[in-house]
């Protein structure tokens, strides 16, 4: 159980691909990462809820699926289900974390609401199905 918890907190923290920006002349260009000095004011905590996206967006279908995929998986590796419940919810709320705190400033950078309700969705309905089919 402790092994899969870090190996998912490993994962949410690795460092993915650089984003490229498109400049005029249609060249790639790398962007750079955000810089751990910038100043407090221009990093937001709550995306904007026009930031967010649909309710039914990709991203929150991505979500929901993320966590209740997390929930099953961390039970079916022999985690209680309270703590798999619990797992999922650390996942989510780190990768909220990390829009947070990681991403460059801009309209995606901070947590989203919108993000959280759809891993409670994916949460509460791993938790139905683990109490319906597991014993």
């Amino acid at each position: 159980m402790k092994t899969a918890l870090l190996l998912c907190a490993l994962l949410m923290l690795a460092p993915g691909t650089p984003a490229r920006a498109e400049t005029p002349d249609s060249s790639a260009v790398p962007v750079s990462a955000p810089s751990a000095s910038l100043p407090a004011a221009s990093r937001k905590f709550w995306l904007a809820p026009a930031d967010e996206g649909g309710w039914l967006a990709e991203d929150k279908r991505l979500h929901a699926s993320l966590s209740f995929s997390a929930a099953v998986g961390l039970r079916a590796a022999g985690a209680s289900p309270r703590a798999s419940l619990l797992g999922a919810a650390a996942i989510g709320i780190a990768k909220e974390a990390h829009d947070c705190l990681l991403r460059r400033p801009g309209p995606t950078q901070g947590f989203s609401r919108r993000d959280l309700v759809a891993d409670a969705v994916g949460i509460l309905a791993a938790g139905l199905a683990l109490h319906f089919t597991v014993r």
